[in-house]
Formats: structure tokens, sequence, C-alpha cells
């Protein structure tokens, strides 16, 4: 299955990040899988996992829900 996490902006466009692995990590931190340098984005916000086709969700005891 392919997975891409899609970024609407304000002015309409969108920027389209392909999750290239199982388990990747999201947060504003230049270490995660995907860095989402936004303020309401935490420095390790969340982890997306792939497991038997379905796409997993789990918080990271984000500051930021």
């Amino acid at each position: 299955m392919n997975v891409s996490l899609v970024l609407h902006k304000k002015n309409g466009s969108k920027k389209i990040l392909p999750i290239r692995s199982k388990a990747a990590i999201l947060g504003r931190r230049n270490d995660c899988d995907l860095c989402i340098p936004l303020q309401v984005v935490s420095r390790r916000h969340c982890q997306l996992s792939l497991e038997s086709n379905t796409l997993k969700v789990r918080d990271l005891k984000s500051s930021n829900g």
C-alpha cells in the first residue's frame, strides 16, 4: 500500500509527503522522518505505522494534541 501525507496550504496549494517506511515519526525536530516546521506541531508529534494494510496513528504525548 502506498501512503502519503498531504499538507494543504492556505493559498490552495498542497505538498505531498510520501511515507516510505512501515513506521514514521512526524514532528518539528530535524531528526523526525517527516519534519513539519509549524508551531502547532510538537517536536515529536506522532507516529504513523502501516500494519496489515491499516494506517495507525499513535500520539507521542505531544503537547499540541
